[in-house]
């Protein structure tokens, strides 16, 4: 299958050769097939444009089928499953109207470079999900 291979690719493309040997538990292969999402959502498509939510899915569940195929317990059933977090985050957002122009460039570089915020400012992780939600149209 097509989408198999893409993330057989996408494994290839970080330090994963074989997601099923070195990715030894659920909440590990969970974890990466949730990274796999959010490359899905950037537009790291087979096409290479970016995908309705319900793509995504498909993507994400055909690449589960791997590890049950080789005799592993899937993904899902890891205590935290990160893909379903990703997955319900990313449905929630495009149901936003015209929720893509919510946050310009202009907005994230006032916020970052003229109010800067140390580390542990409560202020500072609502930033970084802006910038996450509008580097990875999240």
């Amino acid at each position: 299958m097509a989408w198999q291979g893409h993330f057989l690719a996408f494994c290839c493309s970080t330090t994963v050769t074989d997601p099923c040997l070195d990715l030894p538990t659920p909440t590990t292969q969970n974890y990466f097939l949730a990274c796999y999402a959010v490359s899905l959502i950037q537009g790291k498509t087979i096409s290479g444009i970016t995908v309705r939510s319900n793509t995504i899915k498909n993507y994400i569940h055909t690449a589960c089928d791997l590890f049950p195929d080789r005799g592993l317990l899937s993904p899902h059933s890891a205590k935290t499953d990160f893909i379903n977090i990703i997955t319900c985050a990313l449905q929630n957002y495009k149901n936003i109207h015209k929720c893509c122009n919510m946050i310009t460039n202009k907005m994230t570089f006032w916020i970052k470079y003229i109010k800067p915020l140390q580390s542990s400012h409560p202020h500072h992780a609502i930033f970084n999900w802006i910038v996450l939600g509008q580097y990875t149209r999240f």
